[in-house]
């Protein structure tokens, strides 16, 4: 009988130390991924749902404008089961000379989504097409580079996908976004893109998008899985930071984000 209480004492003693919250105020402005910090923070999250099939299907962007179609190829794929992977478009790949030492009709591609084909897969493009997403003006429009928050809105659902598009407008409270955090991030098959600007967020750079991966309710923060991880690795922020970065001007809108299921 001893020995159980004095196991069960334990049992608790051990819990209690791994449980405990990391005080909030403590926290640096960006806790980036990789640090002691951060694995903590992820450890007691209990909204991180969506991290698993984002994390395993990541890709970083391969140019400074295609944040967007990259977050959205990342999302595309994290919504497929292997088993139908053979209905995704074949990735944009040309074997060039190497083609001569390959078996005569075989074919190097895989079935997955890219930046290039979550855009150009869809005939006509669109939204926006590849060329005008790196700049190429439309008839009486000024060049716009990489993608809006609305044009990203209208592709997904161009893709079947589920998409309900947040402007953050002035008049719009943190409350609902945090609500937002709390309901997607703790289930599967449903992401959240968020589309932000770097330097209200205390960061150099313009307005990027990238995915949610996860929320700690105890210290009120926000994973990154920023997709140029060349220029910063994945980074925990503060929600009150994160909604300010999206409460700023875009080219016809504030920035936002997009809730997206299948």
């Amino acid at each position: 009988m001893k020995l159980m209480i004095l196991v069960t004492s334990l049992l608790i003693l051990i819990s209690c130390s791994t449980t405990k919250t990391i005080p909030a105020e403590k926290l640096e402005q960006h806790v980036y991924w990789g640090s002691s910090e951060s694995n903590e923070l992820f450890n007691q999250s209990e909204a991180k749902e969506d991290f698993y099939l984002l994390s395993n299907n990541f890709r970083a962007q391969p140019n400074r404008v295609l944040c967007g179609p990259t977050s959205g190829s990342i999302v595309m794929n994290a919504f497929q089961e292997i088993k139908n992977h053979e209905s995704l478009p074949k990735d944009h790949y040309d074997a060039g000379t190497e083609k001569e030492w390959l078996k005569k009709g075989f074919d190097l591609r895989i079935h997955t989504y890219t930046p290039y084909n979550f855009v150009n897969s869809l005939k006509p493009a669109q939204a926006k097409s590849w060329t005008e997403i790196h700049g190429m003006p439309k008839k009486g429009e000024k060049k716009d580079w990489g993608l809006q928050v609305r044009q990203l809105d209208q592709i997904f659902k161009s893709h079947g996908i589920n998409s309900k598009l947040k402007v953050v407008s002035e008049e719009m409270k943190i409350e609902e976004f945090v609500k937002d955090l709390e309901k997607n991030l703790a289930t599967r098959n449903d992401y959240i893109v968020i589309n932000y600007k770097r330097s209200a967020l205390g960061q150099k750079g313009g307005g990027h998008i990238s995915p949610i991966a996860a929320y700690d309710k105890q210290t009120r923060r926000v994973l990154i899985m920023d997709v140029n991880p060349n220029k910063y690795p994945w980074v925990w922020v503060s929600a009150k930071d994160l909604f300010k970065s999206m409460q700023t001007f875009d080219t016809v809108e504030n920035r936002g984000y997009v809730i997206l299921s299948k």
